[in-house]
């Protein structure tokens, strides 16, 4: 009977403590499948998924490309500026120092190849202080100038020379003209037309003479002649040669 006793006890501890096994058991599986699923929620919280980095790549893209066009756009629009700006400072001085000169010239003489009176592409005339001889024109989007010195002989101004036989901006040589307004790498365009009154002292209503310039700037792209851009520069002098329009020279 004692010995039944001690069997029942062992069997009923046997049980427990299997119990309790299976216990811990089931709490320390819980326990891991916890931990694992926390550890891919982190996971899953600080990533990014194939699609999510495909969207962000797109917006950084359209940003910086963005802001590197609008970067071209102000460097070429500061480009345009400087470049029309200096174009007209260069035009205003020389269009004022061909004033002074034509001012007090003589012999202003425009002769057109399109057969227009008084209007055209060339100006001609003679300085009265210095004699030289100067033809102002527009060509190869640039306005010119050239000169010719008198020629002396023995003092005097030889007539067989080729100042002597040059009365019109026909005469001059094309290698002769020297850029004064223009930019050699094209991004400027220059043109422009002059326009005479000559003097008239024979009429019932005598007037002095007077030289117009028109000039116009315009800003070259890759696109072509930007209009919208475009100066344009229209002075006029009165000719202080009354009754001295003829050439004498």
């Amino acid at each position: 009977m004692k010995h039944l006793n001690i069997y029942l006890k062992f069997k009923i501890y046997n049980l427990k403590f299997l119990r309790l096994k299976k216990f811990f058991e089931g709490l320390r599986k819980h326990l891991k499948d916890s931990n694992y699923q926390r550890r891919e929620q982190s996971i899953g919280a600080g990533g990014f998924t194939l699609i999510e980095v495909v969207i962000a790549l797109a917006i950084f893209s359209f940003i910086i490309g963005g802001i590197i066009s609008f970067s071209v756009n102000s460097v070429k629009a500061s480009q345009k500026s400087q470049a029309i700006q200096e174009a007209t400072d260069n035009a205003r001085y020389a269009i004022d120092d061909l004033a002074k000169k034509v001012r007090t010239s003589s012999g202003a003489k425009i002769v057109s190849p399109g057969g227009e009176v008084n209007s055209g592409l060339n100006l001609f005339f003679v300085d009265n202080k210095t004699l030289v001889k100067y033809c102002y024109g527009f060509d190869n989007g640039e306005m010119q100038v050239a000169k010719i010195v008198p020629a002396l002989n023995q003092g005097a101004i030889d007539l067989s020379s080729a100042y002597s036989m040059t009365h019109d901006c026909n005469k001059f040589s094309p290698s002769s003209f020297t850029s004064i307004v223009g930019k050699s790498n094209g991004k400027v365009k220059i043109d422009g037309k002059f326009k005479l009154l000559p003097t008239d002292i024979s009429s019932d209503t005598p007037h002095r003479g007077y030289v117009q310039i028109n000039l116009n700037i315009t800003y070259n792209d890759a696109g072509g002649p930007d209009e919208k851009s475009a100066v344009h520069i229209q002075s006029g002098v009165s000719l202080a040669n009354y009754g001295r329009e003829d050439n004498p020279w």
